[in-house]
């Protein structure tokens, strides 16, 4: 799907962007590159360590800009625990220039600069996908943990470009089904870079992540080796688009991805990004400024406009942590992504609960769910994760409910003549809502906990309400197998659906399960588009 004018069109002869406050106008350039300018190095390897190659040749900047996607940029967003909004802050507080200002470390205390003065999103922690392009908009994933936003580009009128969400070429992540294809031509020599940038929110702190991680391919037989990752953020951002810089601005903190023809995977922590040109900006870099805790934008670009550029990108997530072969449940659900997924759980529905229940099993002090995320690649234990989740949250609304509505003790609310004496004492509880005597009978004997004589156990001791859920996950179900086997061995999210209550499959309800999958698969930042989604094994 191509973006193109009108429906993609920004225009910066008013100066204003379309649909925007004045406070959110202007044109976000790309500040031309000088070779060697700087001692700090200049590209990113896939690691994520810096290789220190030389940039492109400068740029100079040119009038007549037209630019992509005029996309609303979520101003006036609040969100996010712990928000400071800085308000009443001046700017360039102690700031520091010079030859070293391109390096930058500590911890920022000073004060918001810029729009983030007005406002600014905390984020938490608790999503990492920030787009999978998997779909056909500028919308990126999700609203979530405080982020919104479009993406959008900003060209030259002697550039042409072609920016797509399309079907990506073979080599790139596992299960993509889409990739954002951007190509922008040689300009002429008054050109400025041609951009393709992203708006996470009106100001977003992201230091309750690590960096940014993403898939790269680029095509140096398209004029550029090289393509331009930045971290826009108010010190070097024009005052006339929601930054603090006066002048000698757009010297953002960025670092080169290498364009080698193939796909890789790049995971970039935040102290990799510097300012490539050193510039003094005035008012000034503050002393210890760090990037990350004001985004203003995030952007690709060509080194200079003088050359063509080619480039795909795929899987654009944040990062925290490391994972590693061994990792399992406890190190891939962290809690942040948790209270993120599920701010309104059942007290007994607790992440604590969750995590003394799951330690239980994969330790083997509970051997009847010891393969719960212990089992299969790490992709397969995330996408495990993800699935027993998903499940969950559709059983007890997201998380709200604990036990079966309609079926309590007094059975006064229950019409249905299923609900007999012996059903209502072994109705629904739990994380997976437990039902009927023998299941009741299977956990006894797999946890030493008599739940046949005291059933509400199951909801009111959390390590109980979550792990029945875990047992039930990781042992046979009569002839339809077993969830683990189905998520990890066949790749089946459906065939967990059709364990747990196969009734729903082809209906509504089993998609709903779906596209919770998919939302809870994206915040721990796996792509679960070519696992198999409906009722099959």
């Amino acid at each position: 799907m191509k973006y193109s004018s009108p429906r993609a069109t920004r225009s910066f002869s008013t100066g204003l962007r379309k649909g925007s406050s004045p406070i959110l106008a202007s044109l976000f350039f790309v500040g031309a590159l000088v070779s060697g300018a700087c001692s700090s190095s200049s590209t990113s390897t896939p690691s994520g360590t810096a290789a220190g190659a030389t940039t492109g040749a400068g740029a100079s900047t040119g009038a007549g800009a037209t630019t992509g996607a005029g996309a609303s940029t979520g101003a006036g967003a609040t969100t996010g625990a712990g928000a400071s909004t800085g308000a009443g802050a001046t700017t360039g507080a102690g700031a520091s220039t010079g030859a070293n200002a391109c390096e930058w470390s500590g911890v920022y205390t000073g004060p918001a600069l810029g729009r983030c003065s007005e406002s600014m999103v905390v984020a938490d922690g608790g999503y990492l996908t920030i787009d999978h392009f998997d779909d056909n908009d500028t919308n990126i994933v999700a609203s979530r943990d405080g982020r919104t936003g479009n993406w959008w580009e900003a060209k030259h009128d002697s550039v042409a470009t072609i920016w797509d969400k399309v079907a990506p070429p073979a080599g790139g992540p596992v299960d993509s089904v889409g990739a954002f294809h951007y190509t922008a031509s040689a300009g002429s020599e008054d050109a400025f870079s041609a951009t393709l940038g992203v708006d996470v929110s009106t100001c977003y702190d992201a230091r309750a992540y690590e960096g940014l991680t993403f898939w790269f391919k680029g095509d140096p037989a398209a004029g550029h080796k090289q393509v331009k990752l930045s971290l826009h953020s108010p010190p070097t951002q024009p005052a006339t688009s929601g930054g603090a810089c006066e002048s000698d601005c757009y010297d953002h903190y960025a670092i080169m991805l290498e364009g080698t023809g193939a796909w890789t995977e790049y995971r970039i922590p935040w102290s990799d990004f510097k300012r490539l040109d050193c510039t003094d900006p005035t008012p000034g870099i503050p002393e210890n400024f760090q990037p990350q805790a004001q985004i203003v934008n995030l952007s690709f670009s060509q080194p200079d406009a003088t050359a063509g550029v080619d480039f795909w990108i795929d899987d654009l997530r944040f990062f925290s942590g490391t994972l590693t072969a061994q990792s399992t449940f406890k190190d891939i659900v962290t809690e942040a992504i948790f209270d993120e997924l599920f701010a309104g759980h059942h007290a007994n529905l607790s992440y604590a609960g969750l995590m003394e229940a799951v330690d239980k099993c994969v330790s083997g002090a509970w051997p009847a769910c010891s393969t719960f995320t212990t089992e299969g690649t790490l992709r397969d234990r995330i996408l495990e994760s993800a699935a027993f989740l998903a499940q969950v949250a559709h059983e007890t609304a997201s998380m709200s409910l604990i036990e079966e509505t309609g079926c309590g003790a007094d059975g006064t609310t229950e019409t249905k003549a299923a609900c007999v004496a012996a059903y209502r004492i072994y109705h629904g509880r739990g994380a997976l809502q437990l039902t009927h005597k023998v299941n009741y009978q299977g956990a006894t004997s797999a946890f030493g906990e008599d739940l046949v004589n005291n059933p509400n156990w199951v909801m009111e001791k959390p390590y109980l309400a979550w792990g029945t859920a875990l047992w039930f996950w990781s042992t046979e179900q009569s002839a339809k197998g077993i969830c683990h086997d189905a998520i990890v061995k066949n790749r089946s999210f459906g065939g967990t659906t059709s364990i747990i209550n196969g009734i729903d499959c082809g209906k509504d309800k089993s998609q709903s399960r779906i596209n919770l999958f998919k939302t809870i698969a994206f915040a721990l930042g796996v792509n679960p588009y070519t696992t198999n989604l409906d009722c099959t094994m």
